[in-house]
């Protein structure tokens, strides 16, 4: 019962784990393919001034979705993971645009 105890402990430390780094995965991705985009719409200046609020806001919208699914069990390199990818770039987009 105390093994079983400690292993549910540690499940829910892997899920934090599993989000931040997907939160720095998907952080990443925006910064390659879409901080030029950024940049063109908002300025050089603006645009560096943001990214810390950028993977803010990139985390916030997995742990979003962390509440109401288990990320570990998202395929993400099939369907589910590139909509989860493309969707939160977009929101990204749109709010910091």
């Amino acid at each position: 019962e105390e093994l079983e105890q400690l292993m549910q402990a540690e499940v829910g430390q892997i899920e934090g784990v599993l989000q931040d780094y997907f939160g720095l995965y998907l952080y990443e991705v925006f910064c390659r393919v879409f901080f030029e985009r950024l940049v063109q719409r908002t300025g050089e200046t603006r645009a560096y001034a943001v990214l810390g609020q950028i993977k803010d806001f990139i985390r916030a919208k997995l742990e979003n979705l962390a509440a109401d699914r288990d990320i570990s069990r998202i395929n993400w390199k099939g369907h589910e993971g590139q909509q989860i990818t493309s969707d939160v770039m977009e929101a990204t987009l749109r709010v910091f645009e």
